[in-house]
């Protein structure tokens, strides 16, 4: 028998083993929210003891095998507030029915992201927050990333409209993947170029329950790249949410949005249909894109044309997802989906832009789930559609090719495919928790040499080359979570990792959690956690525009690369990063939630945006004004003299920072919040200024602001039942930003590096204040209308290089419910 069928005999015999107990009394009762629906798998527990059960179906649960005497019972469910009840037993059974409140206080609130456990979100380990339900159904937002704004600690990257980057604790570029997406648990990044797929995740809005997100490193339960943090977008469960709902929505920019969801249960089946659909026009950039058509490094006349038109911002996102669930007893369920997200619109990269038109993503998943053993297998694949490189396209619309055939002859392929498998099994043994797991991923990157150095006809010779490219990459992790005396709560995690090109690593994570405050917890936390190369960083090839005579190649990291004189940059290697978090949680004055936490990181081997290593007529693109430099090779494999730009690591760089998060609640009907951040890169600066130091950093840019702030209200039943007004304002301080050919800066505005109008310095990002107005009212119990005017002073604010100013946006939509 191999070790995985050992493990997951085990965990079965323990879930066997734990549902056995001893018949002396009971205690059964219901858990619903406030209008009666119930909360399916909402816990209930015996207070100071290891009892409880989930609730059924319909919100019904049974607690047996408890002794006469008497108890206090609490049921809790996720985006709700717990609440507790007193119960004597004796002979028969006790009853104890649950009404439960949505939560504005998030202590209240409890999680499963943190610890792959359901918890209180005061006694996890890491820093968390929570959007939940009702905010996201209170909300018009396009992308499940635009409702992280109001996140503390989140550097929130607008790209227009639709296009939402969102990153943590620094060294952002004009690509998202630093900070892990997750659906459901699964990994929800690109298979092909392994970046996070944002509004291509096919789950409506419909059918969101939540979103948590952990800011810092979570490699050691979730793998390579949860280093920078993660964000996990988690659906709704038909049981939980049975019923029917149309959503109509319209707004500025010629917004039109539709959305259906369904959901029914019929015995022990359940199912649920969702479909999304949103369209309009994105803000414009109208930029000059120069093609070098003579190669003599001049603008000429007739060597220009604008890019970022109408006809280039049309936006559109559809979504659809489906799934079936049976339920084999009270406990086992069986269960499984596909869904589809479709994309058309503008992405801003290192080196210009992209138009993605109809880029596809296809998820099917099938899995089975016990309260002590999950199991579960995923697909998920990428389809291009006809989405391009703009520089490119727009270098053949100037040689006099029509606009269709450029689009044709520079459209990207991705037929790229990921295969995932994973089971956890947990118990608790006394008053501590027991987790271990596996998870296996096969990545298929294939782009036909169209963005991949894999196989396919070269864009360059016209000839076939190259390889397949096949990664797979497995992870084992265990933790155990211990109550101590003196109220403190240990958690202990390690996983191990393997890699096909980075072999074997570990990500530990230790944390201690005091809980003898009586009104909050206190945490220390020490984690190290891991990124491997992505695959396009490791891959890429990407032929780029010409600078003079020479070809631009943008390259992967993952083979190194020599010079003429011997000199060497080595193969992209693994990043890592130490962090260490001190942090509070809980409520120190009453109707008061308090978060805040500090942060020491220590990143070794930083992987760098793109940066330009080569430079055969010595123009100093590469640092080197004067002084040609020229590539040889990468890896073993001989290159003609080109302009390279790659990835590359950098030694270490230390940061930290401070995060502070308030909520409180003046009365029932209204709450204030305020976020505040601060970071401080004082190492980075002190080793780019450094002349022993400063040539080697200088090209590793942090692309982040050191301070930014939030504030609002969120007010319901003012004057009139079901009115609900939300008014927040969010501030960004001005900062740096170079990633690629784009650069936002103080010092070099106005100024173009490559003579490019279409690459002009136009100043830093940030600097703004942006007031946001949400209004939303129940009309009935079935007809709920909502407003949300982003931006309400019409501010231009620059969130993204190569992307619009932002503007006033305002949506309203109209929800039935059936």
């Amino acid at each position: 028998m191999n070790k995985k069928s050992i493990f997951i005999n085990c965990c079965l015999s323990l879930a066997l083993i734990a549902g056995l107990s001893a018949q002396t009394g009971s205690i059964t009762g219901s858990v619903t929210n406030e209008n009666g629906s119930p909360l399916v798998e909402a816990n209930v527990l015996v207070d100071g003891t290891d009892m409880g059960a989930s609730a059924n179906a319909n919100g019904e649960y049974t607690i047996s095998g408890v002794g006469a005497g008497s108890y206090t019972v609490t049921a809790s469910f996720i985006g709700y507030a717990s609440s507790s009840r007193s119960v004597t037993v004796g002979d028969g059974a006790a009853t104890a029915n649950f009404a439960l409140a949505v939560s504005f206080l998030p202590g209240d609130e409890v999680v499963i992201s943190a610890s792959r456990r359901v918890e209180k979100i005061v006694d996890a380990p890491v820093t968390i927050a929570v959007i939940n339900e009702a905010k996201i159904r209170r909300s018009t937002g396009f992308n499940v990333g635009a409702l992280m704004k109001e996140v503390k600690g989140a550097d929130i990257y607008q790209a227009g409209i639709q296009g939402i980057g969102v990153n943590a604790r620094g060294f952002m570029s004009a690509y998202s993947y630093r900070f892990m997406m997750m659906g459901d648990g699964m990994n929800a990044m690109l298979p092909g170029a392994g970046l996070s797929s944002g509004g291509l995740w096919p789950v409506a809005k419909e059918d969101i329950e939540r979103l948590e997100v952990i800011m810092g490193p979570s490699s050691a339960l979730y793998g390579p790249n949860a280093h920078n943090g993660m964000m996990n977008v988690i659906s709704k469960h038909p049981r939980d949410y049975p019923g029917g709902s149309v959503v109509l929505g319209a707004g500025q920019n010629g917004i039109l949005t539709q959305r259906v969801r369904y959901a029914g249960i019929a015995g022990a089946l359940a199912y649920k249909v969702n479909f999304e659909h949103i369209a309009g026009t994105d803000w414009t950039t109208n930029k000059e894109y120069w093609g070098d058509l003579n190669g003599n490094s001049t603008l000429d006349a007739g060597e220009t044309i604008v890019v970022g038109h109408e006809e280039d911002s049309k936006i559109e996102d559809q979504r659809l997802n489906v799934g079936i669930y049976y339920a084999i007893n009270n406990d086992m369920e069986i269960s499984a989906g596909f869904g589809q997200g479709k994309q058309t619109g503008w992405g801003t990269t290192n080196l210009g832009a992209n138009v993605l038109e109809g880029w596809t993503v296809n998820n099917t998943w099938v899995q089975v789930s016990h309260p002590n053993v999950f199991a579960r297998f995923y697909n998920t694949t990428n389809k291009a559609g006809t989405s391009h490189s703009v520089p490119n396209r727009s270098m053949l619309e100037l040689g006099g090719m029509t606009r269709g055939d450029a689009i044709e002859a520079t459209k990207y392929v991705d037929d790229s495919g990921l295969i995932g498998a994973e089971a956890q099994g947990n118990i608790k043994l006394g008053f501590t928790h027991l987790i271990a797991g596996f998870d296996y991923m096969k990545f298929d990157p294939i782009s036909g040499r169209t963005y991949l150095d894999d196989k396919g006809k070269d864009p360059v010779t016209g000839v076939e080359a190259g390889e397949a490219i096949v990664l797979a990459q497995t992870g084992f992790y265990g933790q155990a979570q211990a109550d101590l005396p003196a109220s403190l709560s240990l958690t202990a995690a390690l996983r191990f990792d393997n890699h096909d090109n980075y072999g074997k690593n570990t990500s530990p994570r230790v944390g201690l959690v005091w809980k003898g405050l009586g009104f909050g917890n206190i945490r220390v936390t020490w984690n190290r956690a891991f990124q491997a190369p992505a695959i396009l960083q490791q891959m890429l090839y990407l032929p780029y525009g010409v600078v003079g005579p020479y070809g631009l190649i943008l390259r992967g990291g993952g083979r190194g690369f020599t010079y003429t004189d011997g000199s060497t940059i080595d193969p992209l290697k693994v990043e890592t990063n130490e962090t260490l978090e001190f942090g509070f949680k809980g409520t120190p004055v009453k109707g008061m939630y308090l978060d805040v936490n500090y942060f020491q990181s220590n990143y070794k081997d930083f992987i760098s945006p793109l940066q330009m290593i080569s430079d055969p007529l010595g123009l100093g693109l590469a640092g080197t004004p004067g002084t040609p430099l020229i590539i040889t090779h990468i890896g073993d494999v001989a290159l003609d003299p080109e302009y390279i730009m790659t990835y590359k690591n950098f030694g270490e760089v230390k940061m930290s920072g401070f995060d502070l998060g308030v909520k409180y609640a003046l009365n029932n009907n209204i709450g204030v919040f305020l976020n505040y951040s601060k970071a401080d890169y004082s190492d980075l600066k002190n080793k780019k200024e450094d002349e022993a130091t400063a040539a080697k950093y200088a090209s590793l840019h942090i692309n982040a602001p050191e301070t930014k702030w939030a504030a609002g209200v969120d007010m319901k039943d003012l004057g009139l039942q079901g009115l609900a007004i939300s008014v927040s304002t969010r501030h960004v301080d001005e900062f740096d930003f170079i990633s690629g050919n784009h650069r936002a800066t103080a010092e070099g505005k106005g100024i173009s590096i490559t003579g490019n109008p279409y690459f002009m310095d136009e100043g830093p990002l940030g600097g703004y204040t942006l007031i946001d107005l949400g209004i939303s009212y129940d009309v009935s119990e079935k007809i709920l209308v909502n407003l949300t005017v982003d931006n309400v002073t019409d501010t231009e604010a620059r969130q993204m290089v190569g992307s619009p100013a932002t503007r006033r946006l305002a949506v309203a939509e109209i929800r039935y419910a059936f």
